[in-house]
């Protein structure tokens, strides 16, 4: 939790490699990890440049996964070995210019390609990969509510650029023009246990949970970080709302943030 994992190698898993007990011992089967609210940034590896997951029941949240590479899960490789089905899951993550050639971003993987496994994606972006998501052995993907470059099936998906404040600089902070903002699902965030974001910023602000490890809010415009939203700033604020870029509530709270901080 809270962990940031720069510019690590390994031949599998860059940053980290996830082992269950194998064979696995009843009643815990596969084993269930967790990663909430990290920064993986710059890992390299043969497989699963940032996690290598094998035979686990992972959880990833609130994350972002910036330029990681590998010649197979340029951010993550899960591979199964046993009939103890993985059910791999990523909510709220941002995944961004991770890539080796036109190999798959993230790749699910098994033994003889026999077991596959039951895979959720919900309110992530998966951005500048080339090819962000790979199935070796016909695993059961399902990916929801996220940005996906290049588009991808599945129920409140969409393809549009996520508008980040500066990528190159990996500020994955959305703006408040982004297609990402309120286009989450906030059911799947609440059965995640995701109630505030990345940065610890209280999530689902406005009608619905943003997508992405980042939810966007008014504070967007306090441009110098010094904890209040000064003239010019809310100045910034009242013309996105005259261009139509943000709502009348979101600019009425930033005329109060002014006001009051």
């Amino acid at each position: 939790t809270d962990c940031i994992f720069s510019q690590n190698s390994a031949a599998d898993g860059g940053a980290l490699f996830a082992h269950s007990l194998f064979p696995p011992i009843a009643p815990f089967d596969a084993c269930l990890q967790r990663i909430t609210g990290c920064i993986f940034y710059q890992n390299t590896a043969n497989e699963g440049g940032a996690v290598f997951s094998y035979d686990t029941h992972l959880r990833i949240a609130n994350s972002v996964f910036d330029s990681n590479e590998a010649m197979r899960g340029s951010v993550l490789l899960n591979y199964a070995v046993s009939n103890y089905a993985c059910d791999p899951r990523l909510t709220n993550c941002t995944l961004f210019d991770n890539y080796w050639g036109q190999n798959p971003v993230i790749t699910y993987d098994s033994f003889q390609q026999s077991y596959p496994s039951q895979v959720a994606i919900s309110n992530c972006i998966l951005w500048n990969g080339s090819n962000e998501i790979g199935n070796d052995d016909g695993s059961i993907i399902a990916v929801t509510y996220s940005d996906i470059f290049g588009g991808y099936p599945g129920n409140g998906n969409i393809s549009g650029t996520p508008m980040f404040s500066d990528p190159a600089s990996s500020d994955f902070h959305l703006m408040p023009s982004s297609p990402c903002i309120n286009a989450g699902s906030s059911a799947a965030a609440i059965n995640a246990g995701i109630i505030t974001d990345w940065e610890g910023d209280p999530r689902i602000i406005g009608g619905g949970v943003d997508i992405g490890a980042d939810e966007w809010s008014c504070w967007y415009y306090d441009r110098n970080g010094n904890g209040t939203i000064d003239y010019a700033e809310m100045v910034d604020a009242l013309m996105d709302y005259l261009r139509g870029i943000i709502s009348y509530s979101n600019m009425v709270n930033t005329l109060m943030l002014y006001l009051t901080t």
